[in-house]
């Protein structure tokens, strides 16, 4: 039996190494694609086109509020895949001009449209990050924290807010 010459070591070696990291790399996505499932995508696509929002950020928001779980509920009480608090949503309903009731809520379509909607009002509001700040904490926050001339959001909960719906946009436009 011949010994194996260097260059079909070296061959030998760089094949296992792209092997591994190829392995790799569709572990990593796998978790990713696990991690930041996308899902209602059907109904994202209908309101961010219908309310001229940003498809992955609309996806970003749900996934931080509620990991795409419709029945979700806050210790706040804010409802659904958005986290809408009724009294937002009811509001909301009104200027669409759409029947309101707490447990539509919970549906998908529902609170997705209403959602969506509330997002593009910030959004005329204010930039990006600000809007995501007024979404969390709400907007006379914001504009206090404008009048106030503040470089950063004075509160934690809104700021690590902000961050992850950042994060996960960037994720989904990856995944997208």
């Amino acid at each position: 039996m011949q010994s194996q010459s260097t260059s079909q070591k070296v061959y030998r070696i760089f094949s296992i190494a792209i092997t591994s990291l190829t392995l790799v790399t569709l572990l990593t996505l796998t978790g990713v694609i696990v991690r930041y499932p996308t899902r209602f995508t059907n109904y994202i696509e209908k309101y961010s086109q219908e309310f001229n929002v940003d498809f992955h950020l609309v996806q970003a928001v749900i996934w931080t509020e509620s990991k795409m779980r419709p029945n979700a509920v806050s210790h706040a009480g804010a409802v659904g895949l958005m986290q809408l608090m009724p009294s937002t949503a009811k509001w909301v309903a009104e200027k669409l001009g759409v029947e309101f009731s707490d447990d539509k809520l919970f549906e998908p379509d529902f609170n997705i449209k209403i959602g969506t909607f509330y997002l593009s009002f910030l959004l005329e509001r204010f930039d990006t990050q600000n809007a995501l700040a007024a979404y969390n904490a709400g907007q006379a926050n914001v504009f206090r924290w404008i009048a106030e001339n503040r470089s950063e959001i004075p509160f934690r909960e809104t700021r690590d807010f902000v961050q992850r719906v950042n994060r996960a946009k960037r994720v989904y436009q990856f995944l997208n």
